[in-house]
């Protein structure tokens, strides 16, 4: 029995031995693995943060070189050549440094210069046929005779040449003959009036602006050739950052696909190269660009073999106690049990579930910190920001629904690299549909400037398997402890305020109870606003639209304002939202529209030929009645349909281009322009932008409000007027309000402007004032000519219609 028992614990012990090793291989192994992947995991963040803004750095590019390669100056070259030569002829280069077409064309360049300041070596305008008719080398404008008879061997010319429109052409990298600089270059077509190709625009970007853009970090950084593993730039702090660009044979990187190789069908990948860490992301790649290029990060020094061990784990192991070993075991399966419930199985975030537990507890802490709203203050301690992606059913229903799960992984990848604060809290909530938690202390503007930058971030375009696309976003905030005091109330609002950014288009929305559909007050001020639509007690004031030339009076546009029942001057962004969570946008459209054009018949009686505009919304542009209402309204008032100007925003045509360019078209064939406003702050397609009938644009006050201060102002609102005039449109800019930006716009050529310091907006009694003293000449109101009377006849035809009134 003693010997049966004997035999019975040294069993129990080898299994306990066994057991114990076992557990302790399975801690060891664990750790390191957890250790691991934690470094995996920041080096893959940092190289997609560095991805991001490399692909951001030649979206830019792409972009400056498109709108440059629209600049008249280079068109101008060829109207003034012989139209009887060939425009690639030696004649047709005559007119070549012969006065101004050469001096534009060099300020040309050197205005690609001065976006990109000791970024860009070289910028040249070379003929199809390789003549080089222009170049600027950093800022100096190179003389007739160094310019290059044939530049048709360069490796970028062929593709540069067979480029369409719209399209841009990346070299690989190469080491420029005249700045003695590597360099990438970026190319376009140039295109004459008559639509043909006739040249192209060419300009080099240094590689040394690339290794700018990799920075420093807590990690090592490199930009590599794909499919060479050549390193195109090092971060400084990298081994061998001496040398930006290296020799073909010095590939520290291998490129064969597999074990420690750049899978080149990755989206990204972990290697372990030496004891070093890293992680790979390739950049987005385009038809056009003849580079494939991956971001590598990686660890300044080997990892350690102890890396990821828990000295407290490693000691209870040691002494052999089984119970406390199995427990570890238990507990951290237990844990990643629990980690799964929360997390999201698609983009890995943290689920709502997550969100609404620990997000609660969270908001708990903050709420109880002293100085809190609890405590008397009514400080912001806590924000919740609601986030809806835009355009991602059209892409899940055209694409399909696996390119739709990538999108939802990529935003999610790029809110997580924003969102590295552990104050923070990001969450998806299913569908397109994103939260983020975070502490805002003292003031609500740290939270709108996040979600402005969210925004920005999420618009840049996607790579799904070449195809480019961008999906936009409308965020609703809502703070704490002034919009709720608990995770339910928070989201509610925030999802409220939401959906109010994107039915008024303006992208980051904070909660206001007024506005808020379910509250008592909100009712109350939609009855009051009904019944003041219904009685014409709104009122319409009318700001002046100046020629800049000329300092006379182009037109007025008119806005609408209401007073309260209390007497209050309700502001037009409270009560317009208002009125389109209310239904009674058109009621109101229709409205202003009636009193303008009175006004508009009343000037013309008078002798003032000018011209009215009025903001038309999303919803009205919607509605199948617009046009018809469009149409009575200029029939009751006999005003001819060209002295109406109808201005929309960006976001309002492009919410739904096709519909929105058939409603457009009908429009032009009744005879009224087409305005778009806040031009700039939108994200329309140049293709649209031409196919839409579009008379002006407007660029919106907050560049020209910074046109005296900032460069970059400056640049985007003389790129703004020259798309504008190169597409024949009329340029106004609005939010003039000092000296500075007025002489900065005539210099410009900006055709009109408007803002506070031309006038304030005008009761209807104080324009005629107005309109006496500042250099408007009375004169009568032209004939209609056969164009008007078609329009007319056209416009009694739609009057005529059943169901309007």
């Amino acid at each position: 029995v003693r010997m049966r028992l004997d035999r019975t614990l040294a069993l129990s012990s080898a299994i306990g031995v066994l057991l114990t090793a076992f557990s302790v291989s399975t801690a060891l192994t664990t750790s390191r693995a957890d250790g691991i992947e934690e470094i995996d995991y920041q080096l893959t963040r940092e190289a997609v943060r560095q991805r991001d803004d490399i692909d951001e750095y030649f979206e830019r590019a792409r972009s400056i070189t498109l709108i440059a390669a629209q600049n008249p100056a280079f068109r101008a070259f060829y109207q003034v050549s012989s139209p009887a030569s060939s425009p690639t002829s030696d004649t047709a280069r005559q007119p070549l440094n012969q006065g101004q077409p050469t001096a534009h064309i060099n300020e040309a360049l050197g205005y690609l210069q001065r976006l990109y300041p000791d970024r860009i070596g070289e910028a040249c305008f070379i003929d199809l046929n390789g003549t080089e008719n222009a170049r600027v080398i950093r800022g100096k404008v190179a003389a007739t005779e160094e310019l290059s008879e044939d530049e048709s061997a360069n490796p970028f010319f062929a593709p540069s040449a067979a480029l369409g429109a719209d399209e841009v052409y990346q070299a690989a990298p190469y080491l420029s003959p005249d700045t003695n600089d590597w360099v990438v270059s970026n190319s376009a077509t140039v295109f004459d009036d008559e639509g043909r190709a006739r040249a192209i625009l060419h300009f080099e970007i240094t590689l040394a602006s690339f290794r700018e853009r990799l920075g420093d970090s807590e990690f090592q950084s490199a930009i590599v050739e794909t499919s060479t593993g050549k390193i195109i730039a090092r971060s400084s702090n990298s081994p061998g950052a001496s040398r930006l660009l290296v020799d073909p044979g010095d590939t520290h990187f291998p490129v064969a696909t597999g074990t420690n190789g750049i899978n080149r069908t990755a989206v990204a990948q972990a290697l372990s190269i030496d004891s070093y860490r890293f992680a790979t992301v390739p950049t987005h790649s385009r038809s056009t660009n003849a580079n494939e290029w991956t971001i590598v990060a990686g660890t300044l020094q080997p990892v350690s073999p102890l890396v990821g061990f828990d000295a407290v784990q490693l000691g209870l192991a040691a002494i052999g106690i089984l119970i406390v070993a199995a427990s570890i075991l238990s507990y951290r399966v237990n844990q990643s049990r629990v980690r799964i419930a929360r997390v999201d199985e698609l983009t890995g975030l943290w689920n709502r579930r997550h969100l609404l537990e620990s997000g609660a507890n969270r908001l708990c802490s903050l709420l109880s910190q002293p100085g809190s709203a609890r405590s008397g203050s009514s400080s912001v301690v806590a924000a919740v920001l609601m986030i809806d992606l835009d355009r991602f059913k059209e892409i899940n229903d055209t694409l399909g629904h696996a390119q739709g799960d990538e999108v939802l992984r990529q935003i999610a990848r790029r809110l997580s690299a924003a969102i590295a604060d552990e104050n923070q809290l990001l969450a998806r909530l299913g569908g397109d549909e994103f939260a983020v938690l975070m502490a805002a202390p003292g003031t609500s503007r740290t939270v709108t400037a996040l979600a402005a930058t969210l925004r920005q971030i999420i618009d840049v375009p996607i790579d799904l398997d070449g195809l480019l696309v961008r999906v936009g976003a409308s965020i609703g905030v809502a703070l704490a402890p002034s919009h709720g005091e608990d995770m339910g109330a928070l989201l509610q609002h925030a999802d409220i305020a939401m959906y109010d950014a994107k039915r008024t288009g303006k992208g980051v929305t904070v909660y206001d109870p007024a506005s808020d559909p379910y509250s008592p007050a909100r009712l109350s001020h939609a009855a009051e606003l009904r019944r003041a639509i219904e009685h014409g007690a709104i009122d319409v004031h009318y700001q002046p639209k100046v020629h800049l030339a000329t300092n006379r009076t182009a037109g007025f546009e008119a806005l609408a304002r209401w007073t309260g029942s209390d007497g209050r001057a309700i502001p037009a962004d409270e009560f317009i939202p208002l009125t389109e969570r209310s239904g009674l946008m058109l009621d109101l459209t229709r409205l202003v529209l009636d009193q303008a054009l009175g006004q508009l018949a009343q000037w013309h009686t008078d002798g003032f030929e000018i011209t009215v505009a009025v903001n038309i919304s999303p919803t009205s542009l919607l509605e199948s009645v617009f046009v018809a209402a469009v149409a009575d309204a200029l029939h009751r008032h006999r005003v001819q349909p060209r002295y109406l100007v109808l201005e929309l925003t960006e976001t309002a045509v492009m919410d739904d281009p096709e519909h929105s360019l058939r409603v457009l078209e009908e429009l032009r064939r009744i005879g009224v322009s087409i305005s778009i406003d806040d031009f700039g702050t939108g994200y329309s397609s140049l293709g649209y932008l031409r196919r839409f009938p579009v008379s002006e644009l407007k660029i919106d006050r907050s560049f020209v409000q910074g046109l005296g201060d900032t460069a970059a102002d400056g640049a985007i609102v003389e790129a703004a007027i020259n798309l504008g005039h190169s597409l024949g449109l009329r340029v106004v800019a609005e939010g003039v309000e000092d000296e500075a930006a007025l002489q900065r716009l005539r210099s410009l050529g900006c055709d009109q402007g408007q803002g506070y310091l031309l006038s304030r907006p005008l009761v209807a009694a104080a324009t005629a004032q107005w309109l006496a003293t500042h250099r408007v000449l009375p004169r009568p109101v032209p004939p209609v000519t056969p164009n008007d009377a078609s329009a007319l006849a056209h416009l009694d035809g739609i009057a005529a219609q059943p169901g309007t009134d």
